[in-house]
């Protein structure tokens, strides 16, 4: 159903693909009626919405491409919407849902344009050809809009009195979630699918080395000390600055008496989590403030060593996300405790259209858990999940199915639907439009070369936040355990052994600091070389990337006159030294485009250490902070640390990199060396290792440095510069 007044579909040329998308009419379509503020529907609107029923949003037939059977819509620019809202049902609609969005920035992006785009939603498991419902998806026309407000998509509501609602709207309860709803989601998963969801298989701790591990009872309100963990829930939550309760060396034993636990005293996200759990019929739960001794090493160490099991065989996940600290309790949990609005309205008398909430992936992107760096590897490890928002809404993950609040999807036949869909809209036909199934977070074992997965952890989870710098390899560390488990693999400093080499080539993604000190030993928390040394996002290449030259299996090797003993604090290693100089010159005009900020100031070529710019050529290029403007008339020293099968498209363009031959670059690292009371504190603390003397001869003579940046160089460089030297990389 078109909107006149835009370019015509005659005019083939107008659409390459032939394919109708919103921006194109046909001649035989009607002008648009006047305006008439006592009908309930503006021009627009009462040209296609109003046109609607129930079956306009199927089933059909899902065909090979997929393409939806209706035409996309126009809706007009903000200022159309907003001058309409007080008379036409469908433009108050989008208002009000804009309105309560806390992300709008309609002030700035009143000439916006807004598009309704019809997108694929429900499938079943069915014999025979797949068919699949649809929804209308509200949006801002331009890329680049997306801050105007969240995208929501408008369904069916279905009927109080009718058992076919699968795929519609539902409504909902607006001081308080249906508890109901989520013991039918716990339950259903549980019958439905079984072990792919959750592993009821007995465990015993002593299979990771501990004894025990404790729990909290919700019976007896005291912590218990087990062996063989009955069924629990898991807690996830963020502290924040709220005071949290602590189990400490202190009070551990008072907390195992019966009653023992004060709950007046835990933070409200804890009592809530609880209460729910309760609720949801479980006996037992695990929180680590209180199930781990906060103040004991010794217990710490023993217990996050069954982080990874601790979440992945958990009944169930409570995600406390409502808020940014421990005290933003669960809302919704009690009558009274939310005020969430649903957005409805009347077309006929045969369809209401409701405005869905963001489904359950997009709500917890933009809370607070989303942004901390411990809830990552909960969030990973996790099989089942019930979430708690900021708004006092709820909704349910598993590695089968996406359910929320005002949306019937409740089926074991389910096959997938709009929640569970990584959607691109058809905005032009340039971008037709394309879905792909997201599948719930996890890590990834088949079908997913290991290194590739390791790439993408490091980078999501090192742009998170830690509050405890301490804490940048021990929140991982169960994420790391799912690779030492299925692929045999042994890490140093949160680099696995069996491709350190390759591991060594993390690169920034914006500003980074290095940690700050132990004060027990005066030393960084952890070494310069690995990621965990710094703070702040960091990620790896794409390894599939091959800049224009011929396809490889593996892109960067060990040269075998480079040898490295590695121990975890350091990388004893033989290579060769040479000094180079920084300049501002990069043969690639990608550099400041790349989605990183650190691209756009912190690119820089290395040439050599002439004094006259002329007699500098390009050998290479590195990224650094960008404080190295400032040092660019010195000279740096460069090690040799593999070999690399090219530049990438930051580093060179790919018509320069295609002529170049394979294994013709370095990759190289920056370095400082330590020297003065520095070098001293280092000195000392190997000599206070178990195993000091075994070490003698690996450090001994040597000379301790400090990874500055990692980058890359031709190789032709070295022919006649550098020289051998043994090195301690810390």
């Amino acid at each position: 159903m078109p909107v006149a007044g835009e370019p015509l579909l005659d005019d083939l040329s107008n659409d390459p693909t032939q394919r109708t998308r919103w921006s194109y009419t046909s001649s035989s379509d009607l002008p648009l009626p006047d305006e008439d503020p006592t009908q309930p529907f503006c021009p627009r609107h009462s040209a296609t919405i109003a046109h609607l029923n129930n079956s306009y949003f199927g089933p059909f037939p899902i065909g090979l491409d997929s393409t939806t059977p209706h035409r996309d819509w126009h809706f007009g620019n903000l200022d159309y919407i907003l001058s309409h809202r007080s008379w036409c049902l469908v433009c108050g609609l989008i208002a009000n849902v804009i309105d309560e969005d806390p992300a709008n920035s309609m002030s700035e992006h009143s000439n916006a344009e807004i598009i309704a785009c019809w997108i694929w939603d429900g499938v079943l498991h069915e014999s025979g050809s797949e068919m699949g419902t649809l929804r209308l998806r509200i949006a801002p026309e331009m890329v680049g809009w997306e801050d105007l407000f969240e995208p929501f998509d408008l369904v069916p509501l279905a009927d109080s009195g009718t058992n076919d609602s699968l795929f519609l709207g539902r409504s909902l309860k607006e001081d308080q979630f249906d508890m109901e709803l989520v013991k039918h989601w716990t339950k259903s998963c549980a019958e439905w699918h079984g072990s792919e969801c959750m592993d009821t298989a007995p465990w015993q701790t002593s299979h990771f080395g501990a004894p025990f591990i404790r729990i909290i009872s919700l019976t007896d309100n005291n912590l218990i000390e087990t062996s063989c963990p009955p069924p629990y829930v898991a807690l996830s939550y963020v502290w924040g600055a709220a005071p949290v309760f602590k189990t400490l060396q202190s009070n551990v034993q008072d907390l195992m008496r019966l009653q023992g636990l004060p709950i007046s005293s835990l933070p409200k996200s804890i009592r809530d989590a609880m209460v729910l759990a309760r609720n949801l019929g479980f006996q037992y739960i695990w929180i680590d403030s209180v199930c781990i001794i906060q103040d004991s090493a010794e217990d710490k160490v023993q217990q996050l060593r069954m982080m990874d099991s601790i979440y992945s065989r958990a009944s169930l996940t409570i995600v406390a996300a409502a808020g940014s600290h421990a005290n933003a309790g669960i809302p919704g949990l009690e009558a009274a405790t939310r005020s969430r609005k649903q957005h409805i309205v009347q077309i006929s008398k045969d369809l209401t259209l409701v405005a869905l909430h963001p489904d359950t992936y997009r709500s917890a992107t933009t809370t607070t858990w989303n942004t901390r760096g411990w809830t990552y590897q909960e969030r990973l490890l996790s099989k089942r999940c019930v979430f708690s928002f900021p708004d006092g809404s709820v909704g349910f993950q598993c590695s089968k199915a996406v359910w929320g609040e005002d949306y019937y999807a409740e089926t074991p036949d389910l096959k997938r639907c709009a929640p569970m869909m990584d959607i691109s809209l058809n905005r032009t036909w340039m971008a037709p439009g394309s879905a792909q199934e997201r599948g719930a977070p996890t890590v990834h074992i088949t079908n997913t070369p290991y290194m590739h997965e390791y790439c993408r952890l490091v980078e999501e989870y090192t742009g998170r936040d830690m509050s405890y710098p301490s804490d940048r390899l021990p929140g991982i560390n169960g994420v790391l355990d799912v690779f030492r488990r299925e692929f045999c693999l042994q890490f140093f400093q949160g680099l696995p052994e069996v491709l350190i080499h390759m591991a060594l080539l993390w690169q920034p993604r914006n500003k980074l600091k290095r940690v700050p000190k132990d004060p027990k030993t005066g030393l960084p928390f952890f070494p310069s070389w690995s990621w965990a040394g710094w703070t702040g996002p960091v990620g790896y290449e794409d390894w599939n990337a091959f800049n224009s030259m011929p396809e490889l299996e593996v892109r960067a090797k060990r040269p075998e006159d480079v040898n490295a003993f590695r121990e975890p604090l350091w990388l004893s290693l033989r290579t060769r030294v040479a000094r180079f100089r920084l300049t501002n010159l990069v043969l690639s005009s990608d550099y400041n485009k790349d989605d990183f900020p650190i691209e756009r100031r912190g690119r820089f070529g290395i040439s050599l250490p002439s004094p006259s710019a002329g007699d500098r050529p390009w050998l290479g290029t590195i990224l650094l902070p960008v404080q190295y403007h400032a040092k660019m008339a010195q000279d740096h020293e460069f090690i040799i640390l593999s070999e690399s099968y090219g530049f990438d498209r930051q580093e060179m363009a790919p018509a320069a990199a295609s002529k170049m031959k394979p294994f013709e670059v370095y990759d190289v690292m920056m370095i400082r060396r330590l020297a003065g009371e520095e070098l001293a504190q280092y000195q000392v603390q190997i000599a206070k290792t178990s195993f000091s003397k075994s070490m003698d001869k690996w450090v001994d003579g040597k000379n301790f440095v400090e990874r500055i940046g990692v980058g890359r160089m031709v190789k032709n460089a070295w022919n006649d510069d550098g020289h051998w030297e043994d090195f301690v990389l810390i």
